[in-house]
């Protein structure tokens, strides 16, 4: 039988903890467009159009127990020491405690981003909210070459 929340905060020692809002709101797109079409000289045809939607109350995903900014690297290319020095393995702190037997918190060693972490007992936790937003825009340009006939076509049978 699941041991709910019996265990109060030690419940998820260990894990990744995830969690949603409790009012979930509902996303909505909006869409709009306009265009305009004109007929110039020589038979040619043109059309510009715009084309726009917006996302509102999209779902985002955020990181509550993230390393803190100060240990990333803000390299624009792989920094491999700043890679190396948050994976260097240390001995663990949590290790022998029971409620971390079976995660990948319960080893000898730990690495030493998870140490820095706001609440190293934890893996990640996170939350769905329905924060994220999207924006598309659009320029539609086409032309046209229209073909006219300049003598009147005439079909004619004869038996």
């Amino acid at each position: 039988m699941p041991a709910g929340a019996a265990g109060g905060l030690r419940t998820f020692l260990g894990r990744d903890v995830s969690f949603f809002l409790g009012k979930p709101l509902n996303p909505y797109m909006q869409r709009w467009s306009f265009s305009v079409q004109r007929e110039l000289p020589q038979h040619i045809l043109i059309e510009a159009a715009y084309v726009g939607n917006r996302g509102t109350k999209l779902q985002a995903n955020r990181q509550l127990n993230p390393v803190p900014r100060q240990y990333l690297s803000t390299a624009p290319f792989r920094d491999q020491p700043a890679i190396d020095s948050l994976s260097r393995q240390v001995p663990n702190p949590f290790f022998g405690i029971p409620e971390f037997a079976g995660t990948g918190r319960g080893n000898q060693t730990i690495n030493v981003g998870q140490l820095l972490r706001p609440f190293p007992q934890f893996g990640n936790i996170t939350v769905d909210f329905p924060a994220g937003f999207s924006y598309f825009h659009s320029l539609q340009v086409a032309a046209e070459k229209r073909l006219r006939l300049h003598a009147p076509f005439r079909f004619e049978r004869h038996l």
